[in-house]
């Protein structure tokens, strides 16, 4: 006295009587609840992923509104070793908008920093290739003679050792150094009077 789905196969077979059909009818309740349960749990996967893929791509949006809104400059190097793993240049992977602001290098995406400062001093090689190495990360003031400019840098490794990569947040300081320099200057002529 109740329904349930079932599935209903029909052939026509021929007998000594005539043309039949020969019916078969199979209860399929069975399938049709996994069927279903399948269903719902498409469904719900398919609700996860939609709210997970919401979660990344607000979360990426985050990353790239600080990423492009901070004023220092902030890269991805990799860095190049000779034969005998010498650190020797590198590579600019990544960059943020104010980048060519705290540097003056344009286009520098894709680029290695010789081709822009071919003396560019080895104290920036050996501390940027100590770092892809160890993982230790590091924070210093130095000048880069060839930009003309004073750096306040924080570097550390970035993500497995083998891709010897150093992300780096700096800042231009030379302003503040050549006033720091002419405090100096002043302070001696000061004391000479």
């Amino acid at each position: 006295g109740s329904e349930f789905p079932v599935e209903i196969g029909l052939n026509p077979i021929t007998t000594d009587e005539g043309a039949m059909v020969l019916s078969s009818i199979v209860d399929i309740t069975a399938r049709k609840r996994a069927e279903d349960e399948i269903r719902k749990l498409n469904a719900s996967l398919e609700q996860r992923v939609l709210e997970r893929t919401e979660e990344l791509r607000s979360s990426e949006e985050k990353y790239h509104t600080l990423y492009d809104s901070i004023d220092e400059g902030f890269c991805i190097i990799e860095m190049i070793f000779d034969a005998q793993d010498k650190p020797i240049d590198y590579r600019f992977l990544e960059i943020n908008p104010a980048f060519e602001k705290q540097t003056g290098l344009h286009d520098a995406l894709g680029k290695t920093i010789r081709e822009f400062a071919p003396q560019h001093e080895q104290h920036w090689f050996e501390t940027y290739g100590r770092i892809a190495v160890t993982g230790e990360p590091a924070r210093f003031q130095n000048r880069a003679e060839q930009l003309h400019r004073w750096y306040d840098v924080y570097a550390f490794r970035l993500g497995d050792p083998n891709n010897r990569q150093v992300a780096i947040l700096f800042s231009d300081i030379t302003d503040r150094k050549l006033a720091e320099q002419k405090i100096v200057q002043l302070n001696d002529e000061l004391q000479q009077q």
